[in-house]
C-alpha cells in the first residue's frame, strides 16, 4: 500500500513492502519529495513578467542611446568651438602680422576686414594659407549663406576643392566701434559656427573686441 507523510514544507512520497512480497521483510522506500503547495505559473503570471522584463530593457536602450547621442553633440560642439575660436586667431595672427610689419595701419587693417564682413553683408569666410609658414595669407570673403568647411585627410579644415565637405559652416561678421574720448576704434568680432546634429540644427557663437595694441607713434613699422 501507499503511505503519504507531510514533513514541513514538503511532501514525503514512500511507499510499504510487506514481508510476503520483500525476503528482507517490511521496508520503505523513498519515491520522491515534492515542494508543498507548489504550482506551475499561470499565463498572465507569464505575460506580466514578459511585460516588465521588456520594459527594462527598452530603458535601458533608451538610456544607452540618449548617453551616444550625448557623446556625439559634446564632440560636435567641441569642434565648433575649436573652429570659431581659429576664425579669432587668424583675425589676431592678420592684425600683428600686418600692422607689425608695417604693411598698414590700424585704421587700413580694420578697414579692409571690414569691407567683407561688416555690418553691409551677411559675414564671410575666413581662411589662412598654411604653404608659406614664414608669410601665411589671410583670406575674407563675402557671402551670403557661407559654404560649409571642407577637411583634408590630414584633418585641417578650409576651403580647399579637392578635400571633403565637412558638416560645419563658419560665418565671420565684424564691425567698428569708436572708443568714448579717443580717436581710436575697436574691432568687434562675431564669428558663428553651425552644424547639423541629427536632424536638428546647432550654432555656437564667440565674441571678441580686438584693440589697437600698437601705439599711434610706431604704427609705421617696428
Amino acid at each position: 500500500m501507499a503511505y503519504i507523510q507531510n514533513m514541513n514544507s514538503y511532501t514525503l512520497h514512500m511507499k510499504y513492502q510487506n514481508s510476503e512480497t520483500s525476503p528482507k521483510g517490511p521496508r520503505f522506500s523513498v519515491i520522491g519529495l515534492v515542494r508543498g503547495n507548489s504550482r506551475a505559473f499561470t499565463l498572465v503570471e507569464t505575460l506580466i513578467a514578459v511585460s516588465i522584463f521588456s520594459a527594462a530593457l527598452v530603458a535601458m536602450v533608451v538610456v544607452t542611446a540618449g548617453g551616444v547621442s550625448n557623446v556625439s553633440y559634446v564632440k560636435s560642439k567641441l569642434t565648433a568651438t575649436f573652429l570659431a575660436q581659429e576664425a579669432l586667431e587668424i583675425v589676431h595672427n592678420d592684425r600683428d602680422s600686418s600692422i607689425v610689419s608695417g604693411k598698414e595701419d590700424w585704421a587700413a587693417f580694420t578697414a579692409r576686414i571690414n569691407q567683407e564682413c561688416g555690418a553691409t553683408s551677411s559675414g564671410c569666410n575666413v581662411e589662412f594659407d598654411r604653404t608659406n609658414a614664414s608669410a601665411p595669407v589671410f583670406t575674407y570673403k563675402k557671402c551670403t549663406g557661407c559654404k560649409p568647411l571642407k577637411i583634408s585627410n590630414a584633418g585641417f579644415y578650409g576651403y580647399k576643392n579637392n578635400d571633403a565637405l565637412s558638416p560645419y559652416t563658419r560665418t565671420l561678421k565684424t564691425i567698428i566701434q569708436p572708443i568714448p574720448g579717443t580717436s581710436d576704434t575697436a574691432f568687434g568680432l562675431s564669428v558663428t559656427v553651425a552644424w547639423l546634429q541629427g536632424s536638428a540644427q546647432k550654432s555656437i557663437t564667440i565674441t571678441e573686441v580686438l584693440m589697437n595694441w600698437v601705439p599711434e607713434a610706431v604704427t609705421g613699422g617696428l
